[in-house]
């Protein structure tokens, strides 16, 4: 449906620093899992998907950031 998706803010905090926020009110259930049983509740494992490539992204961009303040300035 597109709802993850269109849920999706990018806050800018500072010059250097932006907040990604997932907002879609089943973001959590779809990272951490339900644990709750009965009628209108199955039980899910945990996905692991968005929390893991942000981590993963995060360590990319610093490494090109590194890789740009380590260059030589040309006078």
């Amino acid at each position: 449906s597109g709802n993850l998706h269109n849920r999706v803010t990018i806050e800018q905090r500072n010059e250097f620093s932006w907040a990604v926020k997932a907002r879609a009110p089943h973001t959590w259930l779809w990272e951490h899992g339900a644990t709750r049983r009965g009628p209108g509740h199955s039980r899910r494992p945990y996905a692991e998907v968005f929390i893991p490539s942000a981590i993963r992204l995060r360590a990319q961009a610093m490494t090109r950031i590194q890789a740009l303040l380590d260059r030589p300035i040309e006078v």
